[in-house]
């Protein structure tokens, strides 16, 4: 499945860990995107980072394991064991953030995407400056066990957000364990240069995104919102 950069809708902070006095890892903000299409995020402005399309290797969604180092832009991407590159959909095995998605064809707007496999392996994405923020398209959370799916911060800081932390603090909509996909910035107030990403069950797909800086994202928001309580006025 497959990440990077800044947004803040919600206002809400969730410290993971702590260095000594100071939260190191953070959960900023997670807004609800369902059913996410490349259409649907570039109308909040999130831009996932192009990791490729194309076929998959039949009913597993893997295209490339173990990755020895794809580099994009400021990022390196590693994976071990299974982990790794995936596209599309397997039964059991995958399910890809970005919607709708078939089993062994992605076309261009259904692209690859980054997986950390159930207890075989993680993905590890390393910055070639140190960063203090990362979004990502997180598909699937799961909030338990809350070693389902985990982030660490593995260089240039510590500490570690899971799919708890992260549902804790959802805004946009109800979370249905499994199944919805959030849009997610992770922040620290110690600048780091690695991110490792595992699961103990099936699976943490995910993909890293460009985003609008906070300020205009959080006035995106609000005109959701807007939009949100008119419809519901027209229903009424």
């Amino acid at each position: 499945m497959s990440f990077v950069r800044t947004i803040a809708l919600a206002g809400a902070f969730v410290a993971a860990t702590s260095v000594g006095a100071h939260a190191a890892l953070t959960v900023s903000s997670a807004v609800v995107v369902a059913d996410p299409t490349l259409t649907s995020l570039a109308a909040l402005g999130a831009a996932p980072i192009n990791l490729g399309s194309g076929g998959s290797a039949a009913g597993t969604g893997l295209v490339t394991a173990a990755i020895p180092g794809i580099v994009v832009g400021n990022m390196t991407i590693a994976s071990t064991g299974t982990s790794g590159l995936y596209g599309g959909d397997a039964s059991g095995v995958t399910r890809s953030p970005i919607r709708p998605a078939t089993t062994a064809a992605p076309t261009a707007d259904n692209p690859y995407y980054l997986n950390a496999q159930a207890n075989n392996g993680s993905v590890t994405i390393t910055f070639a400056q140190a960063v203090s923020s990362f979004a990502l398209l997180w598909g699937s959370v799961d909030p338990s066990p809350v070693t389902y799916n985990t982030v660490t911060i593995t260089a240039g800081g510590s500490g570690s957000v899971t799919g708890a932390d992260v549902v804790a603090v959802a805004t946009g909509g109800s979370v249905v364990p499994g199944t919805t996909n959030l849009l997610v910035t992770l922040t620290s107030d110690t600048p780091f240069t690695t991110l490792t990403f595992a699961a103990t069950r099936q699976a943490f797909e995910f993909i890293p995104v460009n985003v609008p800086e906070p300020a205009s994202l959080a006035l995106l928001g609000a005109g959701l919102l807007g939009l949100g309580f008119a419809a519901r006025r027209r229903r009424a």
